[in-house]
């Protein structure tokens, strides 16, 4: 298992996951994320089983106006299906922390879609706490 920084190769393994997930962009729509991602307060990381890109988490560093210190957010993350509950997951989301820390976060928050039933099992296995909830109203008319 090998985890390193996500690159424009990684696209289509990327729309794989984001597909898994509800998420179906295509592959020129996270071409242009990953760049977005290529500055100092992103950062993509993707993890590697026998050189197939099998996840992935994407972070933000970013300001509060009502806290001081920088908060990191998991803006998206995955692991494929097929090799759930082999340590991936936990692997990314410590790799992640680690990258957090050295950027001068104070805290980590995620968002889970309420429909992912045994995702906020995982966050609280790994020491994540509920604290808020998280509302969505779109701007886009259909």
């Amino acid at each position: 298992m090998i985890i390193r920084p996500g690159k424009s190769s990684d696209a289509n393994a990327i729309v794989e996951l984001l597909e898994q997930l509800g998420h179906p962009l295509n592959e020129l729509e996270v071409l242009l994320k990953i760049q977005l991602f290529s500055t100092a307060d992103y950062q993509l990381l993707v993890c590697e089983v026998k050189e197939e890109v099998v996840g992935f988490i994407s972070l933000h560093c970013l300001d509060k106006f009502h806290s001081m210190g920088k908060t990191g957010r998991i803006t998206a993350f995955c692991v494929a299906e097929r090799v759930r509950d082999m340590g991936i997951g936990g692997t990314l989301l410590s790799t992640a922390e680690t990258w957090f820390k050295s950027n001068g976060c104070r805290e980590v928050e995620v968002t889970t879609n309420m429909r992912r039933s045994l995702t906020p099992d995982f966050y609280r296995k790994h020491g994540f706490a509920e604290h808020s909830r998280h509302f969505v109203k779109s701007l886009i008319t259909a």
